[in-house]
């Protein structure tokens, strides 16, 4: 917590509270992306929920582990001639995707810095790529596209200026 206090520290007396300088925290972004990894929100459609009340607790349940939890609304056929028929429930696995070593190397350990020595590759777009705020196929903690989580959208500065508060007030 000490790197994460110089560093807010060093940024907030330079620059005051601003958007900008909170863009500049890549140690807590990268904090709080991993963190987020690790321990992704779970998101449940809750209005959907209500049309099968008798299976709310079991579905829950089963969805609990999943981000993307889709119900679908009409037949639909994808371009490999996968075929998800109307009422069935789709998810995608957090943990699958987040526990891959494929797409994060030694993966079932807490890295605080990880996302802030990707962001400092120096590769074009990286930057951006892997900050707490952006999603992509491999991070999924917040949803994907253009359904992403809502209030991902809204409160993209919330979560870090609390985690700033705390760690700055004595």
């Amino acid at each position: 917590m000490a790197v994460l206090r110089e560093e807010i520290d060093s940024i907030i007396e330079a620059e005051g509270w601003t958007k900008a300088s909170m863009q500049k925290m890549r140690k807590l972004d990268s904090f709080l992306r991993e963190s987020s990894r690790l321990n992704s929100i779970t998101l449940s459609a809750s209005s959907q929920f209500r049309l099968y009340p008798i299976r709310t607790i079991l579905l829950r349940t089963a969805l609990s582990t999943a981000s993307l939890n889709r119900y679908a609304l009409h037949d639909y056929t994808f371009q490999d001639g996968t075929f998800i028929p109307k009422g069935m429930f789709v998810t995608a696995s957090l943990y699958s995707l987040h526990m891959d070593d494929n797409n994060y190397n030694n993966a079932e350990s807490f890295d605080p810095w990880r996302f802030v020595e990707k962001r400092e590759s120096g590769e074009e777009g990286e930057s951006v790529k892997h900050q707490f705020t952006n999603t992509s196929a491999e991070y999924l903690a917040f949803g994907f596209g253009k359904h992403a989580w809502y209030v991902y959208h809204r409160k993209t500065y919330s979560i870090p200026a609390v985690l700033v508060l705390t760690l700055t007030v004595d």
